[in-house]
């Protein structure tokens, strides 16, 4: 009787311990596969340009540019885009993001979410959260450009402290 009880034991160890196995690179090499993250970054990427491209004519105000200065300033945007691209592609991220995944998911986990993402509810999610990143991105920006005065005003007040107490402190 003891013996059963102790390779009950033992079966009932190895099935927890089974459970908080990592997950394998194999399996998820899989799971990026089959959710898209490659072509997110990617796509994330293509727009890349035209935020940068909005955020200087942001900076920049209603300065008037020659032509000149606008092409030094399109050549930086240019160079900044590629620097980007360069530095955050896919493979640059490839070892990072499984890393991250193995520390993150046992295989169990990531099995149940392959399984999730093969079903037809799995696969509207893959096709619709693009659109939805991109939405909640423009929210967040146009949120962005609604707080943006109250920021600078509160930046203002702070800065005129400042200088009021180096004033009387000096």
């Amino acid at each position: 009787m003891k013996y059963l009880i102790l390779l009950l034991l033992i079966v009932l160890s190895q099935q927890a311990i089974a459970g908080d196995k990592p997950a394998s690179d194999e399996s998820i090499r899989e799971l990026i596969e089959i959710s898209d993250s490659r072509n997110l970054l990617d796509g994330m990427f293509s727009q890349l340009d035209p935020v940068i491209e909005q955020s200087m004519k942001q900076a920049m105000g209603t300065a008037e540019l020659t032509p000149q200065q606008q092409e030094i300033l399109d050549r930086m945007r240019q160079k900044m885009v590629t620097a980007l691209k360069e530095e955050m592609s896919w493979e640059s991220f490839e070892p990072d993001f499984i890393a991250m995944y193995k520390r993150n998911f046992t295989e169990e986990e990531v099995k149940g979410m392959l399984e999730f993402y093969r079903s037809k509810v799995g696969q509207a999610m893959i096709g619709k959260m693009p659109v939805v990143m991109q939405e909640s991105m423009k929210m967040a920006q146009d949120k962005m450009q609604r707080v943006l005065p109250r920021i600078q005003e509160i930046q203002t007040e702070a800065m005129k402290e400042l200088r009021k107490y180096r004033a009387n402190d000096g």
